[in-house]
């Protein structure tokens, strides 16, 4: 995978999380997660990601050479 990844590590907080690029099937959780962020963490956004269609063209249009994203998803899938 890229650069390395996917990556377990675990937090300060014990839990452990994957640290891995977007892949296909994340657009859903990324809306859910922009969505419940209040609008001040995310009035500097280029794109609002809360639209599923934003979402899903982040998720699989993304070129790894301009933006390098990456998703701490834990081990319930979140």
């Amino acid at each position: 995978m890229e650069h390395g990844y996917p990556k377990r590590v675990t937090l300060k907080s014990g839990k452990t999380v994957t640290l891995r690029p977007p892949a296909d099937g994340d657009e859903p959780a990324l809306v859910t997660f922009f969505s419940r962020l209040p609008p001040e963490d995310t009035q500097f956004l280029q794109d609002d990601v809360r639209e599923p269609d934003i979402a899903r063209r982040f998720v699989r249009e993304r070129d790894p050479k301009h933006l390098f994203a990456l998703l701490a998803v834990g081990e319930d899938g979140q």
